[in-house]
């Protein structure tokens, strides 16, 4: 598990079996909430764990410390007591994976320097205001143990729509907002390659416009929009690239019956996958060969004549029956997996 003199999170102590599941407060509304420090003996409460908003995966961790036994030799000495808060969302949820592991730590005072850990808390008397959503944190007290307020606002704006999805190349959008006149709302984004074509701020009703820089890169970005406390989600398709074939068992050998097994990888991801072919033969140039081809949207399984002028076709599944003088295919099935 590594070495040095810095203790874990809780969710990683959490996820090693050192804290019990009931040391963890999981916060759903509002309230306000006592833990104790990380390094207490005691059996009671080290962490909560907020739902960020309500049916969101997104969660916020709280934990508390005082430099109190071995592993706080190191802790800075300079560093402010208060709430140390890390980000939990669909990305970085499963610890037993690479990425999942991952331990984002929120910086409660980004006034001061970036990436500055020894003021990276949240301190007693201070209000952190979520501005993707409407909720709130307040530390009352941060002394022999932590004390906090977990509030949920309202907001006085609606978005339309909550999600946008977007091609490769520079494109343009609206987001329309709808709010009584007194209702004062801005607006801020994630992401540099996420513009704002017009108004970054509004009372009452507005449209809120946008343009995208082109996705030059082989993978799927995604952004924010923070508008008056609510979230919208852009994503912006990456520039299509090719499939590749990644094996192919048995890769050669004869038989009077066998299985094929054909694994593909789509860079884009299997949701785009159009259509899959397979050719059989005994060598590359030979015009004589098993010819297969799956349609995807159809689940229709395809296989060429004999002299490549037309298609046998059937639903996929088994039982079924296609053949040729080269091949006959007696069942074909197929299916996808990816990211999430």
């Amino acid at each position: 598990m590594g070495s040095g003199w810095a203790s874990f999170t809780v969710r990683q102590k959490q996820h090693a079996g050192w804290l019990a599941g009931a040391q963890v407060l999981q916060v759903e509304g509002t309230g306000t909430y006592t833990i104790e420090p990380v390094g207490s003996p005691s059996a009671g409460p080290k962490a909560l764990r907020i739902r960020r908003q309500s049916g969101q995966n997104a969660w916020l961790w709280v934990e508390y410390h005082r430099p109190q036994g071995p592993y706080y030799e190191t802790w800075p000495k300079t560093a402010v007591p208060g709430a140390l808060v890390y980000y939990e969302d669909g990305v970085n949820s499963d610890p037993t994976e690479f990425v999942g592991a991952w331990t984002h730590l929120l910086d409660m005072t980004p006034g001061s320097s970036s990436d500055d850990f020894q003021d990276g808390t949240l301190t007693a008397g201070k209000l952190w205001q979520d501005r993707y959503t409407g909720l709130d944190l307040g530390v009352d007290a941060a002394g022999e143990s932590l004390t906090v307020s977990v509030r949920r606002e309202t907001p006085c704006a609606t978005v339309e729509p909550g999600m946008r999805r977007h091609g490769p190349g520079a494109e343009s959008g609206e987001i329309r907002v709808s709010a009584p006149l007194a209702c004062g709302w801005d607006v801020s984004v994630s992401e540099p390659w996420i513009k704002l074509s017009g108004q970054a701020s509004g009372n009452g009703s507005g449209t809120v416009v946008y343009r995208l820089e082109a996705n030059g890169g082989a993978e799927l970005r995604r952004g924010y929009f923070a508008i008056g406390r609510n979230t919208v989600v852009v994503e912006q398709l990456p520039v299509n690239q090719p499939p590749v074939a990644v094996s192919v068992d048995p890769s050669a050998g004869s038989a009077p019956d066998l299985a094929l097994r054909v694994q593909i990888q789509d860079p884009n991801g299997p949701e785009d996958v159009a259509w899959v072919a397979v050719r059989i033969a005994q060598d590359q140039g030979s015009g004589a060969a098993c010819h297969l081809e799956y349609d995807v949207a159809q689940s229709e399984v395809r296989l060429a004549t004999e002299d490549g002028s037309g298609w046998i076709r059937a639903k996929a599944g088994y039982g079924l029956s296609l053949e040729n003088r080269y091949c006959r295919v007696q069942s074909c099935s197929f299916y996808t997996s990816g990211p999430g």
